[in-house]
């Protein structure tokens, strides 16, 4: 795989100087999700379970790829005081990350709108599959369990992002989908407090205008670039490409 140059050597330092370093992660299978609202669930369940469904089962059968295994060796070396998952893959977790905090959600469960109660998603899946739309022992709907737009994210994930976002004095966030809020106010908090903010992904974001510094180009090939950079400064272990 091709090795970024532009801004990977900087973003190395950066990263190897800060205290304490908060991973804005925007990035996963199919852009991590189709583009659902609660309103268009609501009024039409069987067919956005469909418009789901695909997406669902792709996750399932999805490895982590190089940019997971490089947070998990930054967390792992110390480097990375906490991660916050704009995409309910699960994959940060697969690939070693302990520390995440799932701001939309998790694709492998689905949520009933009424009681709350959770199951499996492919529980849900099979209801689909057969014509029928899935629901709650209790008569509620049961949706999938990733964050639809135009619903709240979960209170305790989004104060649990926050006060890391208090702690740490640099925000790497990586990949496409970066401007939702209210994800996109935890480098707002960041910087606030003089801390800095590295942007990794390919074309233009929502916060490259707050960047102090933009590395423009896959998360797959820079931030392994980055983590071996920064620990090589660092002088501890490597596994940032993964097994």
């Amino acid at each position: 795989m091709a090795r970024p140059r532009g801004g990977v050597e900087e973003a190395a330092r950066l990263v190897a100087r800060a205290g304490c370093v908060l991973v804005l992660a925007g990035f996963g299978v199919g852009g991590c999700g189709p583009r659902v609202s609660l309103d268009g669930f609501l009024g039409d369940p069987l067919g956005a379970w469909r418009a789901f469904a695909g997406w669902l089962r792709g996750v399932r059968g999805a490895r982590p790829g190089p940019a997971h295994y490089a947070v998990a060796a930054l967390e792992a070396a110390g480097v990375v005081g906490g991660v916050v998952s704009l995409c309910p893959d699960g994959l940060l977790g697969a690939a070693g990350v302990r520390g995440v905090v799932e701001l939309h959600g998790s694709a492998g469960d689905a949520v009933c709108v009424r009681c709350g109660r959770r199951v499996p998603v492919g529980e849900a899946l099979r209801e689909v599959e057969a014509g029928r739309v899935p629901r709650c022992p209790c008569g509620g709907l049961l949706k999938p369990g990733v964050v639809l737009y135009g619903e709240p994210v979960p209170e305790d994930a989004l104060r649990e992002a926050v006060g890391l976002a208090r702690r740490c004095d640099l925000v790497l966030a990586a990949g496409p989908g970066l401007g939702d809020y209210p994800a996109a106010q935890l480098p707002l908090i960041v910087k606030e407090r003089g801390g800095g903010l590295v942007v990794v992904a390919p074309g233009v974001t929502a916060l490259d205008g707050l960047a102090d510094l933009k590395v423009e180009a896959p998360v797959d090939e820079a931030l392994p670039a980055i983590c071996e950079g920064a620990l090589g400064v660092l002088g501890r272990g490597g596994g940032c490409r993964g097994p």
